[in-house]
């Protein structure tokens, strides 16, 4: 299930985690706060990109193990470029990606009257098609 706010320090904060479970160090985590004009609830919600671009440090192993949290995360990341930088003993790994957010559902209600002949019945939907 995808977060339904684009929350980018619940990101931040989540990307953070992942780096320091490794047991690397974070050195920085970049990326746009749009909360203020992103869209919070649809009628039709369809998921929503938040990119994103991360650096952490670590060792060969350490670097290996945080791609693999990014892999088995339950929030699905999009990595568009990984770049590791410096030896086995201390490497620099950078991230760009990307990952979503889905608006909540919109619920509309809309009431008409139908008429038919001597019976009139008010009618209640719910949705954006009805």
């Amino acid at each position: 299930a995808l977060p339904s706010k684009y929350d980018f320090p619940a990101l931040a904060t989540s990307l953070k985690y992942l780096v320091q479970r490794t047991g690397m160090s974070i050195k920085g985590i970049t990326g746009t706060d749009n909360e203020a004009s992103a869209e919070q609830n649809s009628t039709d919600p369809v998921p929503v990109e938040i990119p994103f671009t991360l650096d952490a440090s670590g060792d060969y192993e350490k670097s290996k193990v945080f791609v693999t949290s990014l892999e088995r995360s339950i929030r699905p990341f999009v990595i568009s470029n990984l770049t590791l930088k410096g030896s086995d003993g201390s490497l620099t790994v950078s991230v760009t990606g990307k990952t979503y957010y889905q608006p909540e559902k919109k619920l509309e209600i809309k009431q008409t009257t139908v008429s038919n002949g001597p019976t009139t019945v008010k009618k209640t939907t719910t949705g954006s098609n009805n």
